[in-house]
């Protein structure tokens, strides 16, 4: 029984890590995100302060989702449309995995197409590095590109 008193302090130092990098991780990328919607004149810039609304500008920069072979127009609705889709299902056991994984898919092949427009030659890094450490991955990669001008 002694090991409990060990693992309890341990448990909530990683539960307070986890919550301090998702704190970083989603004040960085908001502030990357509107700060590359300002860049473009997109209105509303401030939205990528809230969940569902950085989908919409993630969707406004990169116009379009192209997952293999095809490619979806309206993008700034379709993420966020899948995001409030996946809301409404998350609870309902193997729909809510599902839905999830689904919208981790769509919002990775985002993320590559931003990367692709902004930093070409270091798309495919940056995307390793979103897959591998979520959240401060993608984080990291939206703070490099928010400064670069797009002709």
């Amino acid at each position: 029984m002694e090991f409990l008193y060990y693992l309890g302090p341990g448990a909530v130092f990683i539960a307070l890590l986890i919550c301090v990098t998702g704190i970083i991780s989603f004040v960085i990328s908001s502030l990357s995100l509107m700060k590359m919607a300002q860049k473009k004149n997109i209105e509303n810039a401030w939205l990528a302060w809230i969940p569902a609304g950085n989908l919409f500008i993630l969707g406004k920069l990169i116009k379009t989702i192209s997952i293999w072979d095809k490619v979806y127009e309206n993008a700034e609705l379709i993420l966020p449309g899948a995001f409030i889709l996946y809301l409404a299902v998350n609870q309902v056991v193997l729909l809510g995995t599902l839905a999830s994984l689904a919208l981790s898919i769509l919002v990775f092949y985002s993320l590559y197409g931003l990367f692709k427009l902004y930093a070409p030659k270091k798309a495919k890094k940056y995307m390793i590095l979103s897959i591998l450490l979520p959240g401060l991955g993608a984080s990291f990669a939206l703070y490099r590109i928010k400064d670069v001008k797009l002709v």
